[in-house]
């Protein structure tokens, strides 16, 4: 886009006010999304944190009925405390994402554009 810019025959500093506007724009817009994907990874870390703890302490637990035992002093509340943040991260998350496919659902109505508007088409069957 900057290229199409320049190559316009406004001044230098209509094609610089044109292109700072833009960034502001576009870094307000995109602020919704770096959050989602900022709470999404929070929550993926934590899940692989509880995955490596499993993994680390696998002959030190076993599964009972419905229940996780541990053999070991303090690791069920380490279990513990990692699902919980786990849990907690997970939630944030989807929260997030609902707040931000609701913001972007807003925009487009304000704009005039259905979902279909910008999907793209299905692929064709080879």
């Amino acid at each position: 886009m900057e290229v199409n810019i320049s190559a316009t025959s406004a001044s230098e500093f209509a094609k610089e006010e044109f292109l700072k506007g833009f960034r502001s724009s576009t870094s307000k817009s995109l602020a919704p999304r770096r959050e989602t994907f900022r709470t999404e990874e929070e929550w993926m870390q934590s899940s692989i944190d509880l995955y490596e703890f499993t993994l680390a302490h696998f002959g030190d637990y076993k599964v009972q009925g419905e229940k996780l035992m541990f053999h070991g002093n303090g690791l069920f509340g380490q279990f513990q405390d990692l699902q919980s943040k786990s849990i907690t991260f997970r939630k944030t998350a989807i929260e997030s994402k609902h707040k931000f496919d609701a913001g972007r659902q807003d925009a487009l109505s304000q704009a005039g554009v259905t979902p279909a508007d910008i999907s793209a088409p299905p692929p064709k069957d080879k």
